[in-house]
This record gives structure tokens, C-alpha cells and sequence, in this order.
């Protein structure tokens, strides 16, 4: 991505079952601050600079009736709690973060106005995000076929 470039790994872990999964991740957003995204749980990543807290995204397993209809659910998804850090490329990152992670793509519920009963719902910039998001993630198939996750 344009104005985004990957900082590297912390060395700490979470487990998930059977699976370690890495827990902090140090990304450099488009103004070069280096922002770090914690996995706070296998579906939950916050996200920091300089020790406060921006914000989090939180997700969950979805299965469909079709084997193709599995993706990982954004149920939140909140960077506003500090002035100055949206449209900066900090969510997309979380959304490849945790494609990678998983192995899935991250889906989002249909903007309808309400909160779904499972918690998901768009509001404020959400509809717009996820748009993006789901254009970037059709590139990606289209040119990388059932390996697109990892060129995302």
C-alpha cells in the first residue's frame, strides 16, 4: 500500500488452541508515526502510539452454507479516540493483520441503518471503510486468485 510500509515484529505471544499467534505487530502509518496494533485476543486488536490507546477493532468467526461464505466478522471497529489518526492507513492494516492471521477475509454486515443481533453494524465512517476494504480485497483475488490474502 502507497505511504504504508511495515515496521516489524515484537517477539511476545498469544495462544489460540493449538496456534500461537503473534501479538504485536509495529506498523508506520502514512504520516511515519509508528503505531503499534496488539492482538488482544485471537478476534481483538488495540491500537497505540507512544502508550495511548487509539482505538480498537474487534472481530468474529463466521460460517456460511457455503465453504466460500467463512470470513472473519468486523463486529467494531473504532479509531477516534485521539484526534488525527483516521483515513492514515491504521485500519487497513488491522483488516490485513488479520487476514493474515487467519487465513480468512475480513467480511462486513450490510449497511442498513441498525445493529444487527449479532453486534455488527456501520456507523460514521464504517460504510465508507468497508467499501474500500471490499474493493481493495476484490483487486486482490482478481489478480492473485485463491492466494490473495497473502498480497493484500
Amino acid at each position: 500500500m502507497a505511504g504504508f510500509r511495515w515496521n516489524g515484529w515484537q517477539p511476545s505471544a498469544v495462544y489460540a488452541g493449538e496456534q500461537i499467534l503473534t501479538k504485536n505487530k509495529k506498523v508506520t502509518d502514512k504520516k511515519g508515526r509508528t503505531i503499534l496494533l496488539s492482538l488482544d485476543s485471537e478476534y481483538d486488536i488495540s491500537v497505540y502510539h507512544n502508550d495511548t490507546k487509539l482505538g480498537a477493532f474487534s472481530f468474529d468467526y463466521r460460517e456460511g452454507a457455503a465453504p466460500d461464505d467463512m470470513g472473519i466478522l468486523a463486529t467494531s471497529m473504532l479509531i477516534e479516540e485521539v484526534d488525527g489518526y483516521k483515513n492514515h492507513g491504521i485500519g487497513t492494516e488491522i483488516i490485513r493483520w488479520m487476514q493474515l492471521e487467519q487465513g480468512l477475509p475480513v467480511i462486513f454486515a450490510d449497511d442498513n441503518g441498525y445493529e444487527r443481533e449479532d453486534g455488527a453494524h456501520l456507523i460514521g465512517d464504517g460504510p465508507g471503510f468497508a467499501a474500500s476494504i471490499n474493493r481493495k480485497q476484490d483487486e486482490a483475488r482478481k489478480k492473485y486468485g485463491e492466494n490473495w490474502i497473502q498480497h493484500f
